[in-house]
């Protein structure tokens, strides 16, 4: 080989290894049946990134299916990438704790610094993490009260019978009590009452109504409105019979996990992280967190006391643990509670007598952990001469 046929070869070898190579990918529209080609290069942009516009998607937060819907896209030129345009509205019903402002477009990483969104296009996903303090926390034992149910209308009774015969020289005697318990249940309306009947030999048979009353369920007050004979609460006055009307709170519609006092534990995990929680050395509770502020309000405690050992374990299996104090009495009340109780009647204590009239409310709240606020006013007087004391 000659000397230009050799420079020759070596200069296009040369030039064919210093070419900057293309690096844009490049993707066959013919392998996407039904899609118009340019369509699809718009679809596509030119370092891979997915345009703005309107996709289907499935709406994970904290990787729980909340919503199947369209969503429209825009480009997100603080954080890159695109951004999900949902309103205020919609996160709330999503669950996540943020004030409506009506907005069209509710710019939720500027809200909650530490929220995180993303698109799986790939997976038609919008997948979205809050920290737990921002999300509402349902209690494990929760149900919704659109599922409540107040039954059928039926009527029932139930009774007990018992008799006593002694025979002897002074001759036979005989004794017979039978205790009746019915009630009728119409739409939401529940009717009771208690009675008895008793005949001993040689006297005439004697019918008592013990207590007879009606009772209905105010569910989006969680309360119960009770017409008829019942009884005051004993959580901050004496307990006293009386006949009249009674509303108070029906701490039965809560869950049992929300019922007795408990602290709530709020803390900081650096990552998906699980969160638990003993008290005497037993192991009482475990959650999982996503990273960010946390806050756990649906504790059960199995002791009167003992301090709650919180351990926090990280992703990477690093472990921080913190202690919260406990001790209960009967009138704390779970930070955020209301208890309340308004009754007024008259006096009844089972006999025909003295039944001055009686007011009485009741309220309590819980402050936070260690205070709980309540009080009340209890009245009687006689409404025939205007007269009504409170204390």
């Amino acid at each position: 080989m000659d000397d230009s046929k050799l420079r020759y070869f070596a200069s296009a070898w040369l030039i064919s290894i210093t070419l900057p190579a293309d690096s844009t990918e490049r993707y066959n529209a013919q392998f996407v049946n039904g899609i118009d080609p340019l369509a699809f290069n718009q679809f596509v942009a030119s370092d891979g990134d997915v345009m703005p516009g309107t996709y289907d998607v499935n709406i994970y937060i904290n990787d729980l299916l909340v919503d199947s819907r369209p969503v429209r896209f825009s480009e997100d030129s603080a954080h890159g990438g695109l951004a999900p345009c949902l309103s205020a509205a919609e996160y709330i019903r999503y669950g996540v704790k943020i004030d409506d402002d009506h907005q069209p477009c509710f710019a939720l990483s500027q809200t909650i610094r530490q929220a995180e969104q993303q698109l799986d296009i790939a997976n038609h996903q919008l997948i979205i993490h809050i920290p737990q303090q921002y999300i509402e926390h349902y209690p494990r034992d929760y149900v919704s009260p659109m599922r409540f149910d107040e039954g059928i209308n039926a009527a029932f009774v139930n009774y007990s019978y018992s008799t006593d015969a002694n025979n002897g020289d002074g001759g036979s005697h005989q004794y017979q009590y039978l205790s009746l318990n019915s009630g009728i249940n119409i739409a939401s309306w529940r009717l009771r009452n208690n009675a008895y009947w008793n005949k001993f030999s040689g006297q005439a048979d004697k019918w008592q109504s013990i207590a007879s009353w009606a009772e209905t369920n105010i569910i989006p007050w969680r309360s119960r409105l009770v017409v008829g004979q019942t009884s005051t609460d004993n959580s901050v006055f004496d307990s006293v019979q009386f006949r009249g009307v009674q509303l108070g709170t029906d701490v039965e519609m809560r869950p049992s996990s929300q019922t007795g006092f408990a602290p709530v534990i709020r803390g900081v995990a650096n990552s998906n992280a699980r969160v638990e929680v003993r008290q005497n050395n037993y192991l009482i509770y475990s959650e999982n967190v996503p990273a960010g502020p946390f806050e756990l309000n649906d504790i059960n405690a199995v002791n009167r006391s003992g301090d709650f050992y919180v351990t926090v374990i990280e992703a990477d299996g690093s472990q921080t643990t913190f202690t919260v104090a406990y001790t209960t009495l009967p009138q704390l009340v779970r930070a955020g509670q209301w208890n309340y109780q308004l009754s007024a009647g008259k006096y009844h204590d089972g006999a025909d007598g003295y039944a001055p009239a009686l007011m009485q409310s009741s309220l309590s709240y819980g402050l936070n952990n260690t205070f709980t606020l309540y009080g009340g006013a209890p009245c009687s007087g006689e409404l025939s001469r205007r007269r009504l004391w409170c204390r």
